[in-house]
């Protein structure tokens, strides 16, 4: 009878282990698509934890729980295991939990050998680099790729099924990066060469490729401390992106193939993408790797200084119909919050997150991140808004009829970082970025427009609201603004063509295609005659010294093509931004007080006046609901006044973040 006893208690254990390891969550992929409440909680995760996470009503934790930064497989696998108990009831309360692994920052102590000169990257000299107390590793490097997969791996033996690749991608963490030029980067180059046979070899009389050593090349022209001269400077650059985001793929792709085989789960992959707009478009091609986009910020502005929207938009824009999430990247309290009274910082939290929501994206809550953790009654009266109103934000589209071309071709030029000598082109994303601000200022309703390069992004991906295209119809994009989008493809040159050709309402601001995707520049006028057709508006000179100079031109262009502004505030000054959003039988409209102060907060607004254009075919019931964090009920009723097809809101007061919604007569 002992014996009996001790096995069924041995079953009893297996059933109630399995439970937990099933837990609720059985469909990740599911799970993940239906999220409308992420979070970021990173430390020594415990029960109580995970009860303010569920009472958050967080879905996702985008990254947290265990800690993958100086560590080996081996340290991986302990501290996950350590954090087990939290995790399986996560697991049970419908969170999803992803642990943190990085392989950017590497130290001889994690390594097998200790020794970072097998893993590390090297400079134009052959030297290893060391930027900073730790090493960068080189994904084309395939110990240290395998290093990366086998931390993930340990990760995943403990019954973790979503992980958080932090600056997995080496080269292009740092603000101002220096190339890797480790053996394997010259092989893979000489390989690329081959492959891609780029027209500079012709003209450099490159003709054994079977011997090219780029080190040498560099060497020989003495300029190993300055490869940016390189005249194969540009085509190192394409190879280094391309080749660390198949290096990215392999590595993710490998981790969900191991967590299908050991619990028959789909692993549940993002990364941590800083920057989406200035630094680097390997963050963009991230986007056709990972489950859904991570925006990691450092919080370098505030309300009135800037607006994270642009960003939000661009990474919407190349994101497909993926989850867009940002989360604050930021170990210790900021001065920008510990500045602030409680009230204050509850203010800024909400409307971080407004601003998430009113782009059709997500913010994630700061629950805790290191050394610094946030306000918990805050975050919950955040998380369960969202919650209760998820109805306001799923399904919702964009209401714009202006669309902003985003350019991964000239993006890619972007990244070469100042210092690195002066490039005789503008600054796509940075114009990008600054004319976004600008348009969403004045109350412009726009939408990204995202054109790829035909490699990591095939060249007809647009909007996630449009889809693939063959053609850019006029009725889909009324209007289009290309700022300084000086590196295209033939295809997508010649979809903006068309689009003039068609009647489509086109604004270039500086150049526009006079490089291809290579950086070659191109020949032929490409503009010129559709410029004096009077088929495209042409803004040749922009200065982007006096930004309100390049506003009035837009608008003046705008209004030229026929554009009326859709919504508007009935002040002297604007005080708020309006996102406007659409879904069937329904308008949504974002309102986002941009009145703040540091060291003290958001102004209250008191009854502003708001008026907008009534949609053609649209036909708004007078009553229209009014949700807002900053109440402790909602909504408020308020009754809209028609004016020919405009309508006028006076809407309740709030602090920070209010939205309306204004129904569809039946």
């Amino acid at each position: 009878m002992e014996n009996f006893g001790k096995i069924a208690t041995g079953i009893i254990c297996l059933f109630l282990s399995l439970s937990l390891l099933k837990g609720e969550i059985s469909d990740t992929k599911k799970h993940l698509k239906n999220a409308i409440v992420f979070a970021i909680s990173q430390g020594t995760a415990t029960l109580r934890d995970v009860t303010e996470l569920e009472a958050m009503g967080a879905d996702v934790v985008v990254r947290g729980i265990s800690c993958g930064w100086y560590a080996s497989p081996k340290d991986m696998w302990e501290r996950s295991k350590a954090v087990e108990h939290a995790l399986e009831e996560a697991y049970k309360r419908n969170i999803l939990w992803s642990a943190m692994i990085t392989s950017s920052a590497i130290i001889p102590d994690i390594l097998p050998e200790k020794d970072v000169s097998l893993y590390a990257d090297r400079d134009a000299f052959g030297n290893v680099i060391k930027i900073a107390p730790w090493w960068q590793g080189c994904l084309n490097n395939p110990r240290f790729a395998q290093f990366t997969k086998d931390i993930a791996s340990s990760a995943i033996d403990a019954k973790i099924w979503g992980i958080h690749y932090d600056e997995s991608y080496g080269h292009w963490f740092w603000s101002f990066p220096m190339p890797c030029f480790c053996d394997y980067c010259i092989g893979g180059f000489r390989e690329w060469l081959k492959k891609e046979k780029p027209p500079i070899l012709d003209e450099l009389e490159i003709k054994d490729l079977d011997n090219f050593n780029y080190r040498d090349f560099l060497a020989q022209r003495g300029i190993q401390d300055r490869p940016w001269e390189s005249p194969l400077a540009e085509e190192y650059w394409r190879f280094l992106l391309y080749s660390t985001l198949d290096k990215e793929r392999e590595i993710v792709e490998n981790g969900k193939r191991y967590c299908r085989e050991k619990w028959g789960r789909e692993l549940i992959a993002n990364a941590n993408q800083f920057d989406m707009v200035n630094l680097s478009a390997v963050l963009l091609g991230e986007s056709a790797i990972y489950d859904f986009v991570n925006i990691g910020w450092g919080l370098p502005f505030l309300p009135r200084q800037s607006s994270y929207i642009p960003s939000y938009l661009a990474s919407k824009a190349c994101g497909y119909d993926k989850p867009v999430v940002m989360f604050l990247d930021i170990q210790e309290e900021p001065p920008a919050f510990s500045s602030l009274p409680v009230k204050g910082k509850g203010q800024l939290f909400r409307w971080l997150a407004g601003e998430a929501y009113a782009s059709g994206c997500f913010y994630a809550l700061h629950h805790r991140f290191s050394l610094w953790a946030g306000p918990v009654d805050e975050l919950v009266r955040i998380g369960q808004f969202i919650k209760k109103n998820a109805h306001l934000f799923r399904n919702a589209k964009p209401f714009a009829d202006v669309y902003l071309v985003y350019s991964f071709a000239s993006n890619i030029y972007d990244m070469f970082p100042k210092w690195w000598g002066k490039k005789d082109i503008p600054d796509h994303s940075r114009n990008y970025n600054t004319l976004g601000n600008l348009l969403l200022n004045c109350g412009v309703q726009w939408a990204g427009l995202f054109l790829g390069e035909g490699k990591i992004f095939p060249d007809d991906i647009a909007t996630c609201e449009k889809g693939a295209f063959s053609k850019l119809s006029p009725k889909d994009f009324p209007y289009i603004i290309v700022p300084s989008a000086y590196a295209l493809s033939d295809r997508n040159l010649s979809l903006l063509r068309e689009y003039a050709k068609m009647g489509g309402k086109l604004i270039i601001l500086e150049e526009c295609g006079v490089r291809d995707e290579r950086y070659l520049k191109r020949g032929e006028p490409i503009w010129d005659e559709l410029a004096r057709q009077g088929k495209i508006v042409w803004l040749r000179d922009c200065p982007w010294d006096k930004p309100e100079l390049v506003l009035e031109n837009v608008i003046s262009a705008l209004k030229e093509k026929g554009w009326v502004l859709p919504i508007y505030e009935l002040s002297s000054r604007p005080r708020t931004h309006k996102i406007m959003r659409q879904m069937e039988g329904k308008l949504i409209i974002h309102i986002l007080n941009t009145e703040f102060q540091e060291g003290e907060g958001f102004k209250r607004l008191e009854d502003l006046k708001v008026a907008f254009r009534i949609p053609r075919g649209f036909h708004p019931s007078p009553e229209v609901l009014c949700y807002s964090p900053d109440w402790e009920a909602s909504p408020q009723a308020i009754r809209g006044t028609r004016i020919d097809d405009e309508m006028l809101l006076i809407l309740p007061s709030f602090d920070t973040w209010l939205v309306a919604e204004i129904r569809e007569t039946k």
